[in-house]
């Protein structure tokens, strides 16, 4: 019969396994947020609190400039060594006792992030909190090892830690992970985002030297806190129909959801003369029924549902199915359908156009930041450095 001690060793291990890929997922993710190579259909984005893709966004989601997923990923992948090291080394108690110092790191890590993400982000990702119970597994499983050798003491384990046979290892394996984490982190960031910092800087010196726009006459869709007390302010000028409004959607509405003093407000601008006088180009008026839809979903406190799932759906929205979704969700579709053929709603679209022709909308989507514009304003890394300048 196996014994407890390698019993719980080989679930320590295993464990480490499972962190070490659920780490390597959630860099990959954060990344992929970060450079606007997200679709917004992660694998836990189940709903606004229970969404991955907003906690993977967060301010608290970097620490000394890179992920804090990429740091659990090389304090995961050190405590796996040390785990295998155990297995081969004939001084087993001295490891495991390491075993246990980072494993209490990793939990203490686990607690303090868990917090944040209940009080500070207010959205949990479901696959940063299996990491943090993966690292009490691993904790209580070191615990029951039990080595057959002479008892090792905390003091003891200390002097050894620090005493010249170990002192050189215990070195490495600690300035490793701050290395590799920075290491990984600038490759990614060279390879996927070059020229990055150029265009960041570009864009934020042209935001801080814009000329202030008045946008107080905005009657649209808005999330966040109340307009007056937000630290950041985002009005967002989109077509229901253009492929770039839909790729920034997730980008902006991860921004927004996991920062509570950021305010979002959505305002229509069909790229189609016939709702919008700044269009000389006569389309097929499907781009001004679209804003008319998410319009008159906003006059039932729907307008976000309706923006949601016309985005979702890019490119295969049919009038009459959204109709059908509008009813599922609570929508009076009688009110809904009478509102999208009043001449009132149509001149509503038109003036939120107006609005964004005088701010000097010439396509979409077009982003303004505190009442001056953000040249790239659907990119993550001009939007952080943009919140980062506000005081």
């Amino acid at each position: 019969m196996e014994s407890k001690s390698k019993f719980a060793l080989k679930v320590a291990l295993i464990s480490q396994l499972i962190a070490v890929c659920v780490h390597t997922y959630l860099t990959t993710l954060h990344y992929q947020l970060k450079l606007g190579l997200s679709d917004g259909k992660g694998l836990c984005n189940i709903s606004d609190f229970l969404n991955c893709d907003v906690a993977n966004t967060s301010a608290y989601s970097v620490v000394l400039g890179s992920p804090l997923a990429l740091w659990g990923l090389f304090t995961n992948l050190a405590l796996l060594i040390l785990l295998s090291i155990y297995w081969m080394s004939s001084n087993k108690e001295f490891y495991r006792n390491f075993c246990l110092v980072i494993s209490f790191l990793t939990i203490a890590a686990s607690v303090v992030m868990g917090v944040i993400s209940l009080t500070k982000v207010n959205a949990i990702c479901i696959f940063c909190f299996l990491a943090y119970a993966i690292s009490f597994v691993t904790f209580l499983s070191i615990l029951k090892i039990k080595p057959e050798t002479k008892h090792m003491s905390l003091p003891e384990f200390l002097v050894a830690l620090f005493s010249a046979q170990y002192i050189k290892g215990s070195v490495i394996l600690f300035i490793s992970i701050p290395i590799m984490t920075y290491l990984v982190h600038s490759m990614v960031m060279k390879s996927y985002a070059e020229g990055s910092d150029r265009a960041v800087y570009s864009s934020i010196s042209e935001w801080k030297n814009g000329k202030n726009v008045d946008l107080s006459s905005i009657k649209g869709m808005s999330k966040g806190p109340d307009i007056s007390k937000a630290k950041m302010v985002i009005v967002e000028f989109a077509d229901f129909q253009c492929i770039h409004c839909k790729q920034a959607q997730p980008i902006l509405s991860n921004f927004v959801r996991s920062r509570p003093d950021v305010a979002f407000v959505f305002q229509s601008f069909p790229l189609d003369g016939v709702c919008n006088a700044a269009i000389t180009r006569q389309g097929d008026g499907k781009s001004c029924e679209l804003a008319k839809a998410s319009y008159c979903a906003w006059k039932q406190n729907k307008g976000w549902e309706i923006h949601d799932w016309t985005y979702e759906n890019f490119g295969h929205v049919d009038l009459s199915e959204l109709t059908n979704y509008a009813q599922s969700i609570g929508i009076n579709t009688e009110e809904f359908l009478k509102c999208r053929a009043l001449p009132e709603t149509t001149e509503a679209i038109r003036e939120q156009a107006s609005l964004g022709s005088k701010a000097g909308v010439l396509g979409t989507p077009s982003v303004f930041v505190n009442g001056r514009y953000l040249p790239g304003g659907h990119n993550m890394l001009i939007l952080e450095a943009a919140y980062n300048e506000l005081k």
